[in-house]
């Protein structure tokens, strides 16, 4: 097909279509990590992993050592 003899057409873009609104696309990427974490067992593997480890940490961070020494 030649370029030159066809109609131009009027392009866009995923983001520059009609249905997309501020409400819809904050709703889906505020549930879109919770539905990972739900249906991925790694993902949940490592979200209770770094609980724990936080968890170490801050008992580490913000435990009195006079308190225990004494």
């Amino acid at each position: 097909m030649d370029t030159e003899k066809t109609q131009h057409k009027h392009v866009r873009t995923v983001f520059q279509s009609d249905d997309r609104h501020w409400k819809k696309i904050m709703s889906k990427a505020l549930v879109r990590p919770f539905a990972l974490f739900v249906h991925e067992p790694i993902v949940q593997l490592l979200g209770v992993y770094m609980a724990f480890v936080y968890g170490l940490i801050y008992c580490a961070c913000f435990t009195d050592i006079s308190c225990l020494c004494g």
